[in-house]
């Protein structure tokens, strides 16, 4: 009994030993020494990625924000200098009331640059800025029913930072993971609101195989929005407008596709 005890113990601390550590890094580049330099580290509870993997990057990466609006930007894109001589004039946005609330979610329209490379890459090219950039100018005037569909919006950072961040990041349920942005906002108070007089750069996808891959995966992510408590929360609690929130913007994005 005494050599089986002694043997679990000594089984157990070779799993605690040999058991992996995660950690969140900040890190920026040393022109000096001419290597990435690590600023801050925080210890992780589990693995990164426990669910999808582009909101596994964002959730750990707001502890390192600052200031009072954050952006939250695909690798798919890309800003002009031109544009971002702006920004002073977007950030002056949050002072002001549009309605009875600042802005929470402040969106911009989109340029989509890869027009150019085939036909079906100009109909791309078509479609997201028919979606991107009028049919949300829309829904923000006079609609009021603009929500988040992973574009490069600006975010009030304390606001999101005290409700539950900006992501959710269960595997399946969160498949359309940026659109659940768009839901929390809207369902705990907040003002998503839209402008047009900036804009940032956008690649589009001009393979035929990517484009079904990607409407495959927005068709299931609106099965899977189906069976949230976000949506359900809206249609017993708001009725119509709850259902103008859900499904306008869903028949507006496969419309123009």
């Amino acid at each position: 009994m005494e050599l089986r005890k002694q043997g679990m113990i000594h089984m157990l601390m070779k799993f605690c030993m040999d058991e992996k550590k995660y950690y969140s890094v900040l890190v920026k580049y040393d022109q000096q020494l001419e290597r990435d330099v690590e600023i801050y580290r925080v210890k992780l509870s589990g693995p990164l990625k426990l669910g999808e993997g582009k909101l596994e990057n964002q959730n750990p990466a707001i502890i390192f924000t600052r200031g009072d609006a954050v952006q939250t930007i695909d690798m798919n894109k890309d800003n002009y200098f031109e544009e971002a001589l702006k920004m002073w004039n977007l950030l002056e946005e949050y002072k002001y009331h549009y309605g009875i609330r600042k802005p929470t979610i402040l969106g911009v329209r989109e340029h989509i640059f890869t027009g150019f490379v085939s036909s079906l890459a100009w109909f791309m090219s078509t479609q997201e800025t028919s979606f991107a950039t009028f049919g949300q100018r829309v829904l923000e005037n006079p609609l009021k029913i603009r929500l988040h569909y992973g574009h490069p919006d600006r975010f009030d950072r304390f606001w999101f930072w005290t409700r539950g961040g900006l992501s959710k990041a269960s595997r399946v349920i969160n498949i359309s993971e940026d659109i659940f942005v768009g839901f929390n906002c809207t369902l705990r108070g907040g003002n998503v609101t839209h402008r047009d007089y900036i804009q940032v750069g956008k690649g589009r996808d001009f393979g035929l195989n990517q484009v079904s891959m990607f409407a495959e995966k927005v068709a299931s992510g609106n099965g899977e929005q189906v069976l949230s408590r976000d949506v359900y929360s809206w249609v017993i609690g708001w009725i119509f407008s709850g259902c103008c929130h859900s499904s306008i913007p869903q028949w507006d994005s496969f419309s123009t596709q």
